[in-house]
């Protein structure tokens, strides 16, 4: 069973660094956010392992602040630690606001209450045609048992 899981961890880093690869040698549109901010703002909601998801960020009817480019394209709909895996999830919602039909890749942290960085998990929605919306869920692989905070922390849009 360990090697199973091992081996299948192995080909998630992998894969994630061959998409990275892709993603910088192909020079697609990202969005480093507002200048003078590297990353932008992030984008939080937390969560209590016991008590279910609290946003802290994202209130109904907020989304006047939504930030410029693709980062604006990706809200965080919830945050929760899986109580079969303790693997911290975040479900997203991504609108593909630009003129032509693009692919996402998503990147999440999950953080404590002090701000430490508990994990991080990153996910794809490919070919959103324009104004076209689409659920996601980005799935981590440590274990937490801490109430935690997602942050958005890269959201890449490229024409496909």
């Amino acid at each position: 069973m360990l090697v199973a899981v091992l081996a299948v961890i192995g080909a998630l880093v992998v894969v994630v660094a061959g998409i990275s690869v892709l993603f910088a040698a192909a020079g697609w549109n990202h969005d480093p956010g507002p200048a003078g901010t590297p990353a932008g703002t992030p984008q939080h909601t937390a969560t209590d392992r016991q008590e279910g998801t609290t946003p802290t960020a994202l209130l109904p009817g907020r989304r006047q602040d939504i930030a410029p480019g693709p980062r604006g394209d990706v809200e965080i709909t919830r945050c929760t630690v899986n109580s079969s895996t303790d693997w911290a999830e975040a479900d997203l919602l991504v609108t593909n606001r630009s003129s032509k039909t693009s692919s996402y890749w998503v990147q999440v942290e999950f953080v404590d209450s002090s701000g430490t960085r508990l994990g991080d998990a990153f996910t794809t929605v490919p070919d959103l045609a324009p104004g076209q919306r689409a659920k996601a869920t980005a799935q981590g692989l440590d274990t937490i048992t801490a109430k935690i905070t997602c942050r958005l922390t890269d959201v890449t849009r490229y024409a496909s």
